[in-house]
């Protein structure tokens, strides 16, 4: 916590090696994010990081339950169960009703519980979430 324009979230994305820092080092599990590259970086970001976006990050394009899995979906190895425990995600939350509409048919407040969304990959055991 702290007052507007005091850094929070510059500290967030130069932990997570969104933002490049000047000076000094983030280590996460034992390696340098500066050592990355790009793809090594992207591909640590999405299997040992989660992320919870002020704003909610959805593509139109996709109901509100393809919303919640897509990101677990793109590891291969865990792509058993998806569903299941997205709709379980989806109950715990209070909207399972939702699952097949349009995010443009949701309410703003539904749409800022896919916050919690952000820990979902955590409940799949593999990532540990920033919250952004």
């Amino acid at each position: 916590m702290g007052p507007s324009g005091s850094g929070k979230s510059t500290l967030l994305f130069a932990l997570n090696g969104m933002d490049n820092i000047t000076s000094g080092s983030v280590q996460f599990g034992g390696t340098a994010l500066s050592e990355l590259g790009e793809n090594k970086l992207a591909d640590t970001r999405r299997t040992k990081m989660g992320f919870v976006f002020q704003q909610p990050t959805m593509l139109k394009n996709l109901n509100l339950l393809d919303n919640i899995i897509l990101p677990a979906a793109r590891d291969k190895k865990k792509t058993g169960g998806l569903v299941k425990k997205a709709k379980a995600l989806m109950e715990k939350t209070g909207i399972t009703e939702l699952e097949n509409r349009d995010i443009t048919e949701v309410s703003g407040g539904q749409l800022q519980r896919r916050k919690s969304w952000g820990f979902w990959r955590k409940s799949t055991g593999t990532a540990r979430p920033f919250c952004l």
